[in-house]
Order: C-alpha cells, then structure tokens, then sequence
C-alpha cells in the first residue's frame, strides 16, 4: 500500500507499477485525489513482487506530491470494549471506552466525538466521568504508528454510538452501511449486488441526513432508520447525490410499507436543491408529530467524487435554496440492535 499526500494543482497523478512478471500496470489517482490529505492506494496484485513504482503527473496538470510512504506491514488491528456497537450508559453515570491494539508497534491515539477531535483524547482509554445528554453520541479512536511521518494513514476504529441505558432507540442518528467492491452507478446495482442488504463491509452512523465523502469507487451505501418529526403538516423532500440515489419512505415505523418517493438517475452538485429535477424531489408526504416513519436511502457511487444528502420543506415554506443544511439529528432515530 501507498499513503500518498497530494500537495496543490489539479488532479491528474498516475501509477505506473513494474511487477516482477514484467505485467506492468497503470492506475489513475484522480479519482481519488484530495488536495493536502492523504490518500491510498492498495496493490490489487499483493502475491507478485514490485520492482519499482513511476509517478507520473498527466501533461498540464500541474500535480505536486508532498509525501509518499510505502506501507509493507498491516494495518493495525484495534479491539473495542465493551465490544457493542450501542456502549449502555446510564446518566450521571462515568462512561469508559477503550481501545486495545493487537498489532505489536508503538501506537498514538487520537479519539473523536461526531466526527470531530477531542482536545487531550490521546489515550487507548477515553472516559467522561458523568455523562450527559449530549454525550450520547458517535465516538471513535484513530491509530497511528508514533512515526510522525505526514503521509502515513491512521487507521479508524469501528464506530458506536453511546445510548441512554434507559431508551431503546439512538437518538440524532441513522444508521449507514457501506458496500465496498460494487460495480457501477446505478441504485439498481446496489440492489442486485449479493453483498446486499444483510452483508455491509462497514456500520457506521450518520448524524444528519447526509453521508461524508469516503475515498472511493465502486460503492454502495444505506442510511436507514426513523424520521421524527416535531409538526404535523405536508412535507415535500429534496435529494441530492453524486452519483445515482434514491429516497423511500414509509407510513409508519415499519419498513415493510416503504416507497420510493424521490430519485436521482445520474447526479447533482452538493446541496445544489435549487437545480434538481422533478424526481428527485417528492410530492407532498403527510407527517404527524409525535410519530416515527421508517425512511431508506439507497445511494450508488461509480468513480471520481461522492456525496449524498436529504432535505425537506413544508408544502407552504419556500423550498431550500442551494447550500442550505440537510435534515437535522433532532429528527432522525434508529433502534438498538
């Protein structure tokens, strides 16, 4: 594996890889280029050796590379307790999470909140001494070896959300999972893809109704769970993604009446509602308040860039212009499994 970390200029970086069988092979970084963040490339052909590796920049791209590492070792393996993706917790009470590496190095840690750095979480152990509402959230601890070298990746803990021992639902979240190695960029190859839905390489949550960009290709992604909302009224939906996507909801809190509402074919800017045609924005779907509907996002990403995010208006509210926020936390539930 290599940890490549772009400096400026376009994307528009390759790999010319010479394996010992003389099959050289070039693979196209573009897709995957960020601009001063790290990105990897995994060998696709790990049993023949490599003799060497060209990094070559396509004629006026202007690429500069700042940092490349060679990974030869495994990611460090990374063991949670307690070992449940929903960690109970009881108000007022401490809450401990802990990370132990089984892979032998020295390892630095860095644990996060909702996505977001704790200042001082530097330790295999995070714990709040008395927990609080809004403690009830999404944590995660990133590995590095102690090598300060920039272009070496951390690798990410499987993700739980901490929950009121006393509620049966995660409240401000859906839960997502990830396809990895699905061809194509529609929703329905997501669907026929035999990994789905019982088989998700990744378990994650998302706090809003929008999912962040990963750096990859050949996808698929689900957000489900609960949609709550605090008025009654006559909502119309927006939907926007990169690439094909769709948004189905039920009449109540079971998946088993779930219909698709709104669909994205192709795809759109981020957050650009203002552009969307007619189908990826639904007609009117009546809500109550105090009642919880299930609602599914299917989501498909081909190549190049990826994103995927929900709105809604009441009927007599202007629809969202564009850059305005997806649907927030504070209406989104998921169960316990």
């Amino acid at each position: 594996r290599l940890h490549i970390l772009p400096g400026g200029g376009r994307p528009g970086c390759r790999l010319r890889v010479h394996y010992a069988d003389q099959q050289d092979q070039e693979f196209s970084l573009t897709s995957i280029w960020k601009e001063n963040r790290v990105v990897s490339w995994d060998n696709p052909r790990p049993e023949v050796p490599i003799q060497s590796i060209d990094v070559i920049a396509s004629p006026n791209s202007r690429s500069s590379i700042a940092a490349i590492t060679v990974q030869t070792e495994p990611d460090p393996v990374i063991a949670m307790q307690p070992t449940s993706a929903y960690p109970r917790v009881q108000l007022g009470q401490p809450l401990e999470l802990n990370a132990t590496v089984k892979t032998p190095g020295s390892w630095s840690y860095q644990w996060s909140v909702n996505q977001q750095p704790i200042s001082g979480a530097i330790h295999s152990t995070l714990r709040i001494d008395r927990t609080s509402a809004k403690d009830l959230a999404r944590y995660q601890v990133e590995v590095r070896p102690t090598n300060p070298d920039p272009a070496h990746r951390g690798v990410r803990s499987r993700p739980v959300w901490a929950v009121d021992a006393a509620d049966p639902f995660v409240r401000g979240a859906l839960k997502e999972e990830l396809y990895f190695n699905v061809p194509g960029a529609s929703v329905e190859d997501l669907r026929n893809s035999t990994k789905f839905p019982g088989r998700p390489d990744v378990v994650d949550f998302v706090s809003a109704l929008e999912a962040p960009e990963i750096p990859r290709d050949n996808f698929g992604r689900r957000l489900s769970g609960w949609l709550a909302p605090k008025e009654s009224a006559s909502y119309r939906f927006f939907l926007c993604s990169d690439d094909a996507s769709s948004l189905a909801s039920s009449t109540d809190e079971t998946a088993g009446k779930l219909e698709v509402i709104a669909t994205l074919g192709g795809w759109s800017n981020p957050r650009k509602w203002e552009s969307l045609n007619p189908e990826s924005i639904s007609k009117p779907v009546r809500l109550e308040a105090g009642r919880r509907y299930f609602i599914e996002v299917l989501h498909k990403e081909g190549a190049g860039g990826d994103h995927l995010s929900v709105a809604w208006r009441k009927v007599d509210e202007a629809p969202p212009k564009d850059g305005d926020a997806p649907i927030g936390g504070e209406f989104l539930q998921t169960p316990v499994d």
